[in-house]
């Protein structure tokens, strides 16, 4: 959700906390592992944390108005229970440079460029202990429309890579289907970064592939998993191989990757 208040403009995301959410400490009036990996996380290349706070109550905001005094405003109402992150707001995501259909053409230096950065904002959070599980392109977002800085948020999936445990703690069954490692289906498995290399690799794909429909890249997404790559495309497949092995330890760290891309060009 985009908000202003006044000239300065700002994303709130609001989480409902339930008793089915998946993060116990959170259930429990902890801070929810969320706050405490985002909170944790300061470079230029990582969506910037504002705050957070707890709301008891009906939510509502009024930041939409200019003559707002307040924040936000919990109201008397059902037995609900929410956390509010506030962060800064990006201007687009990889996403939306991505689109399906006809015509969309392949600039490969600028897509080098973008792949690196991620590759880059990845590497600090796995030097940071993080376990991402949700890297796709609409995480993936740009400060302005005039740059390619990238910058990773929405860590609603992430973990502490020192931490994990199967069960409902540490959420199994995280990330999104097109872009999740295989890995993250097995929930006697412990998950390691590795599994965010392989959603890197899945995102190369998509960089460098030009889709005409949906089902296309539905087809060709799914098909990494299987050891099946594409033919028709500008990527390194030498470079995807080994991001979506399929055994987690022959993928290399993103710190491997920044050494293959700088010796590469």
């Amino acid at each position: 959700m985009d908000t202003s208040l006044g000239d300065v403009q700002f994303a709130l995301k609001k989480m409902q906390i339930t008793d089915e959410f998946d993060d116990e400490g959170a259930i429990d009036y902890q801070e929810p592992r969320e706050v405490t990996i985002f909170s944790a996380l300061k470079d230029s290349r990582i969506v910037t944390f504002i705050q957070a706070w707890a709301c008891d109550g009906l939510y509502k905001t009024y930041l939409e108005r200019s003559d707002a005094e307040e924040y936000d405003v919990c109201e008397d109402g059902p037995d609900l229970r929410y956390v509010i992150i506030q962060m800064n707001i990006c201007s687009r995501t990889l996403e939306q440079l991505l689109p399906v259909g006809e015509g969309r053409a392949i600039n490969v230096e600028v897509a080098w460029i973008i792949f690196t950065e991620i590759t880059k904002a990845l590497n600090y959070i796995h030097q940071n202990g993080v376990i991402h599980r949700d890297l796709k392109p609409g995480n993936i977002f740009f400060l302005s429309h005039d740059t390619y800085q990238v910058m990773i948020g929405d860590f609603g999936h992430s973990c502490w890579s020192k931490q994990y445990v199967d069960g409902k703690k540490g959420t199994p069954l995280r990330g999104t289907q097109l872009y999740a490692a295989p890995e993250l289906d097995d929930t006697a498995s412990d998950h390691t970064d590795k599994a965010d290399i392989y959603s890197l690799g899945v995102i190369l794909v998509e960089m460098f592939h030009s889709f005409t429909t949906g089902q296309e890249k539905g087809q060709v997404l799914i098909g990494l998993s299987k050891g099946k790559y594409p033919t028709k495309w500008e990527g390194d497949t030498v470079l995807l191989k080994r991001l979506t092995a399929s055994s987690p330890s022959d993928r290399p760290s993103a710190t491997e990757i920044l050494d293959y891309m700088a010796k590469r060009q």
